[in-house]
């Protein structure tokens, strides 16, 4: 079996699962994470639809005419719609997700009338050129919500598998790239697809092996409506008491005060916060870390006592967890905020 057999084999064996897991993806996980898990399922399958097609294209078990043509210019349009869907659903902007989807007819429509522009009249150059401006896009969106101070925990967490997809992409379009430099190099034309294949398959095992499930892949803040009386009594007993500032502050303790079973207490707070007990503390207490910080009156408290004062038992303990929930340190928030 010659090097381009075990090629399209391999290829063709990530498109199968690939297509398997966006499948999985798309029909399981909580009403919440609906769109995530249709969006990021919907890339993934497209991807695989793509490879398979190049498998069946590559191994000569399908002629490129007019209606192939069709098919993968939709596709090719679908993909970065869809990826760009993902990106805004999951850093929570909510305006704009429809438009990109517009570019499906658009380009399905003239591939119908005057051939597949972005397949075989530009050598998918033009479906190449969209997911590169989606990609662009969407690291563009995600480093200025990760940026924003305001951004919640659970939204940061929800938004841990966007760098990794990006690098992927980044290395993809790389080799597109080089294939379009240099259209005589054999290595480069298969190199593509390869680092396609790479990349389904890493899903699928990080998927199939990883501690997570396919569900908490795509977790994204959950909407549950809220408890009213409950927050009433968080607010009134808790945080306004200053009691989630102090040290030795437990899951019982916060309970206690509500009142309400301890373990009735964090199963609602999962459900209608979308984040662990200890989350939601270290997320009130970084927030009053925060206007410490950004109170030019409490500029001579150093940096350990704002720290100590927001609850926190250590100086690393405090910088662990506010740069997890700012993106950055407390001393260059401090500047930042006092320079405003």
């Amino acid at each position: 079996m010659g090097l381009d057999s075990v090629l399209s084999l391999l290829h063709a064996f990530a498109a199968f699962n690939g297509a398997i897991i966006a499948t999985i993806l798309m029909t399981t996980g909580h009403p919440e994470s609906r769109r995530s898990r249709l969006t990021l399922g919907g890339f993934l399958f497209s991807a695989a639809a793509l490879l398979g097609l190049f498998v069946l294209l590559e191994r000569g078990l399908l002629v490129y005419g007019h209606r192939t043509g069709i098919l993968m210019a939709i596709i090719s349009a679908a993909m970065p719609a869809l990826f760009l869907d993902y990106i805004l659903t999951t850093v929570g902007h909510r305006r704009g997700r429809n438009w990109p989807y517009l570019t499906v007819p658009v380009f399905g429509l003239i591939a119908v009338w005057f051939g597949d522009v972005l397949g075989e009249a530009t050598d998918f150059a033009g479906g190449i050129a969209l997911q590169m401006t989606a990609t662009f896009f969407g690291v563009h969106i995600w480093h200025r919500i990760r940026r924003d101070p305001k951004t919640s925990p659970k939204r940061l967490k929800a938004m841990r598998l966007l760098p990794y997809l990006f690098v992927l992409m980044g290395v993809l379009h790389a080799a597109q790239i080089a294939r379009f430099l240099y259209p005589d190099t054999r290595i480069l034309f298969d190199l593509v697809p390869s680092i396609g294949t790479l990349g389904l398959t890493a899903f699928v095992v990080a998927t199939l092996f990883g501690s997570r499930t396919l569900s908490t892949l795509v977790t994204t803040p959950s909407e549950q409506p809220r408890n009213p009386a409950i927050e009433l009594s968080l607010q009134q007993n808790v945080l306004t008491s200053g009691a989630i500032l102090d040290h030795g502050v437990t899951l019982e303790t916060i309970s206690a005060l509500v009142p309400i079973e301890p373990q009735a207490l964090s199963d609602y707070i999962n459900a209608a916060h979308g984040e662990t007990f200890r989350e939601w503390l270290n997320r009130h207490r970084i927030a009053h870390a925060k206007d410490l910080l950004a109170n030019p009156d409490e500029a001579r408290t150093s940096i350990e006592a704002v720290g100590m004062l927001s609850g926190f038992r250590s100086r690393s303990a405090f910088y662990e967890a506010f740069r997890a929930a700012t993106g950055q340190t407390p001393h260059q928030f401090r500047q930042q905020s006092l320079q405003e």
